[in-house]
Formats: structure tokens, sequence, C-alpha cells
């Protein structure tokens, strides 16, 4: 009966375990992808003001413009 009991206490630590894990890892991925997002829009932004700044458009347009967004 012990022994059992000592079976059952260690698959549910080990079950424990695995939901912790996988927990962490969801949430890193989850992290990583809102930083991903992040970059990716930093960079397009970037962009964007460049292209406008090209077309000679004033610190102040490009401000409205993008405001318009």
């Amino acid at each position: 009966m012990r022994a059992e009991q000592a079976i059952k206490k260690m698959n549910r630590d080990y079950e424990q375990w695995a939901r912790a894990l996988f927990r962490e890892k969801a949430d890193l991925d989850y992290r990583s992808g809102m930083y991903g997002a992040r970059q990716s829009g930093i960079e397009e932004g970037r962009e964007d003001i460049l292209s406008l700044m090209d077309q000679g458009y004033t610190a102040e347009q490009i401000r409205a413009k993008l405001k318009q967004k």
C-alpha cells in the first residue's frame, strides 16, 4: 500500500513539475512574441518616417500624418 501511495505522490509531483515547466515555456514564448511584434512595429514606423522625410515633409507634418493613422 505504501508503495502505491509513493508512486501516486511521485506521479503527482512529476505532473505538477511538467505543468509548471509548460506554463514557464508558454510565458517565455508569449514574451518573445510580444518583443518580436514590438521590434517589427518599430521598424515599420522607422520606414514610414524615413519615406516621409524623403518626400520633404517637416517634423510637424510627419507627426500630424502619423497621428491620422
